[in-house]
């Protein structure tokens, strides 16, 4: 997964690259772990959800995500909430 984000920011010619995870479907570890390989490969943004299917996001996915990366990535919390 790392090698691949890191080829879509190479080639967005320094435009931003937002990436979705889909925080309802893993754990808060993973969705850390998840955060710590977007900063790795250089993306802008992560946002937590398609806003389409699953659970929704919580307080607690959105506390947990961003407490962990700080201003590391711009956060974009899409979807509705649990």
């Amino acid at each position: 997964m790392l090698r691949d984000i890191k080829a879509f920011v190479e080639n967005a010619n320094g435009n931003p690259v937002k990436v979705i995870i889909k925080v309802d479907c893993i754990n808060n570890n993973q969705n850390k772990k998840a955060c710590d390989l977007l900063i790795e490969a250089g993306a802008d943004y992560v946002v937590t959800l398609t806003g389409w299917f699953g659970a929704g996001v919580s307080t607690e996915n959105n506390r947990t995500i961003k407490s962990h990366f700080g201003d590391l990535l711009k956060y974009n919390s899409l979807g509705w909430y649990s």
